[in-house]
């Protein structure tokens, strides 16, 4: 199992590997999006004030999206896709392996809601008219396909229990990013990876444990 610091390196590793923003001008006004979303939030995002970060003029992000609507929904779904290549990955392991690989993308999730909290945000609310659907479907995918993979490592059946219990995982880590200040502080300011590590056991543990059976 891949555990405690290691987890942690390949977390970190993750985050480093993408630089958002370089390239051609669609995709500098696209990575601009992001930095402001992160600082100022979807609501308060302007496109002058992406226009600034960019280094391009309102009329270039004109050109590339049709309103800021538009540039706010294509920042977010880049930087959800981002997550779940990156995510993929963690569970790309032998059955061995699988827990190290959970307890990876539980902290990348801890970690990107701390780090990252408005843009986190803005992946579970969306813009000013509601969670935008192709990161809510990618989501619910995502989901889904994370209980078949540690199912399948673990021997075990897939079926509705398990989604829940992995749709509960995915829940509280991206809830810790929402409000953070209604979670103990050993969770929204302590030792992320120790959180990842118990959260990542009792998941594990709830998987194998049927429906019904009272906590010993």
């Amino acid at each position: 199992m891949i555990e405690g610091r290691n987890a942690e390196n390949k977390v970190d590793e993750a985050f480093k590997s993408k630089v958002v923003g370089e390239g051609t001008t669609r995709e500098r006004i696209l990575g601009a999006a992001i930095a402001v979303i992160e600082r100022e939030g979807t609501d308060k995002a302007t496109v002058r004030a992406i226009a600034a970060e960019a280094g391009v003029n309102v009329a270039a992000i004109n050109y590339h999206y049709r309103s800021k609507e538009e540039l706010m929904e294509a920042a977010v779904v880049s930087t959800w896709s981002h997550a779940v290549e990156d995510m993929r990955k963690f569970l790309e392991v032998g059955p061995g392996a699988i827990g190290g690989g959970v307890e990876a993308l539980v902290l990348y999730l801890l970690k990107g809601g701390r780090y990252y909290p408005k843009v986190t945000k803005a992946h579970i609310l969306g813009g000013g008219e509601g969670p935008y659907p192709a990161v809510m479907e990618g989501l619910k995918a995502f989901v889904a396909e994370s209980a078949r993979v540690v199912a399948a490592a673990l021997g075990l059946p897939l079926d509705e229990v398990s989604v829940v219990r992995t749709s509960a995982l995915f829940f509280f880590c991206l809830y810790s990013a929402l409000v953070p200040e209604s979670l103990p502080p050993e969770i929204s300011s302590g030792d992320l990876r120790s959180c990842a590590s118990i959260l990542t056991r009792d998941y594990l543990a709830s998987l194998a444990r049927p429906v019904g059976k009272p906590f010993s």
